[in-house]
């Protein structure tokens, strides 16, 4: 569309849409006894494949601030790129963050949302995104977020207000944020999946119409 702006009024944009169910009360006390970190009161949660884009350093270097002595991080995703989760793991050995800093690796589908019902927060210190569709699972549970400032962490705090933003790949700045970042949850009402199809279909609709 910067390059052809003509084609903006013939152009529609149709967000992702969120699905995120409620875990089952009944299975959680199993949950978190077969994840006992996810029993303590602060608890960072992070949700993406482990790859250096999505800074993954910056968010352990943080976590050996003195003021996140109370603070754990927890990180689910595709530990795929081998060379990077061997430093990152270096890092959390030399930083001596391994009983606070846990790298759990590839969950299925519906455990995420036990991750999320038991976490204070959500972070992500990605240096670029497109829609993040782990952050929005977060503002869907109502945990509240703190995101590196690239615009799509930008446009998701404005629209929502619901945490704080830090300078991409300023660990010091994270610390502060998530030190000083409030953990009441509020609950928001997500577009879906159908909402979503039902645009598509609109709009395909409205297309069709005019060949």
């Amino acid at each position: 569309l910067k390059i052809y702006p003509f084609c903006r009024q013939r152009s529609s944009t149709i967000e992702n849409g969120v699905e995120i169910s409620s875990p089952d009360p009944n299975k959680l006390h199993f949950f978190l006894e077969s994840e006992p970190i996810m029993q303590k009161d602060k608890i960072a949660l992070f949700v993406g494949t482990v790859i250096p884009r999505k800074h993954i350093h910056v968010l352990v270097s943080a976590f050996a601030s003195p003021l996140l002595t109370e603070w754990n991080l927890v990180i689910i995703g595709r530990l795929e790129n081998t060379a990077y989760v061997d430093e990152l793991r270096s890092q959390i050995e030399s930083l001596a963050l391994n009983e606070r800093v846990l790298l759990i690796g590839t969950v299925a589908p519906d455990m995420i949302p036990f991750y999320l019902s038991t976490a204070a927060l959500y972070v992500s210190a990605s240096e670029h995104e497109g829609r993040p569709n782990a952050v929005l699972e977060a503002v869907a549970t109502g945990l509240p977020l703190v995101l590196s400032s690239i615009d799509p962490h930008k446009q998701i705090i404005e629209e929502f207000q619901n945490g704080l933003l830090f300078e991409t790949g300023n660990a010091e700045e994270l610390a502060q944020a998530i030190h000083s970042s409030k953990t009441e949850r509020k609950l928001r009402h997500m577009r879906n999946w159908g909402d979503a199809a039902r645009e598509y279909a609109a709009v395909f609709s409205q297309a069709t119409k005019k060949v």
